[in-house]
């Protein structure tokens, strides 16, 4: 997902791009391309032609989605005409341990940059929300297996879950079924990613394929990953 995002950016010379999170799986993957002496949870970037001029135009800031005044004023300035929105809790046991803050994270965030995105007076970006497969019960109840497709029913079954999903049907509700705005429907953009993973990982729990091998190799936890070249 880092290096899809990064190919965006590389090829859309017109767009201007913010990115929120920091994973080194999605945006932080070109920070190590484009580094910056910021610290970040929101990534603008106008984007340029060539990765040369790219360099030179690549922004971090940092940013709390919880405070929804500071996100405004952040978005209403840098007038971005693309949000891709990867910040999230993801990990389902730090989700449980602290609900009401992963809620207005994974949520209410969500909500807030939608309803921002069709209130500008002068602009309308668009917003590609990154979803999960756990919106989905794995065929437990559903009796839907993978792979799944956009019709699949949805119906998580833990909270962290349900919060991806309910994330998902503020970008239907507010965006994509607008009445006010019909002009505008489409433009929330829905990605459910079933596992990340990928070499730009430092450490095991960076992405569930590597953490799986906590069980495997129980001495691993918290590990260190060395890449050895072939």
């Amino acid at each position: 997902l880092g290096r899809a995002l990064h190919r965006l950016l590389l090829t859309s010379s017109s767009y201007n791009v913010v990115g929120t999170g920091h994973s080194r799986l999605t945006v932080t993957h070109y920070h190590e391309h484009f580094p910056s002496p910021n610290n970040d949870t929101a990534h603008s970037s106008p984007s340029a032609a060539a990765a040369d001029s790219l360099a030179n135009t690549v922004e971090l800031h940092k940013l709390d989605l919880l405070d929804h005044k500071a996100t405004t004023e952040f978005i209403q300035h840098h007038h971005p005409d693309i949000i891709i929105h990867c910040a999230a809790q993801r990990y389902p046991d730090a989700f449980e341990s602290n609900l009401e803050e992963s809620i207005q994270l994974n949520v209410e965030s969500t909500r807030h940059l939608a309803q921002i995105c069709m209130s500008q007076p002068d602009y309308r970006p668009h917003l590609i929300y990154i979803s999960t497969s756990y919106v989905f019960d794995g065929g437990v109840i559903s009796k839907e297996f993978p792979p799944y497709v956009p019709t699949s029913v949805a119906n998580p079954i833990n909270n962290y879950g349900r919060s991806k999903w309910d994330g998902e049907c503020v970008i239907r509700d507010v965006m994509n079924v607008a009445k006010s705005n019909s002009d505008c429907r489409g433009r929330g953009i829905i990605v459910r990613v079933p596992l990340l993973y990928g070499e730009d990982c430092v450490q095991l729990d960076e992405s569930p394929a590597l953490e799986m091998m906590k069980v495997l190799l129980p001495t691993a936890t918290g590990t260190t990953i060395k890449k050895k070249k072939i």
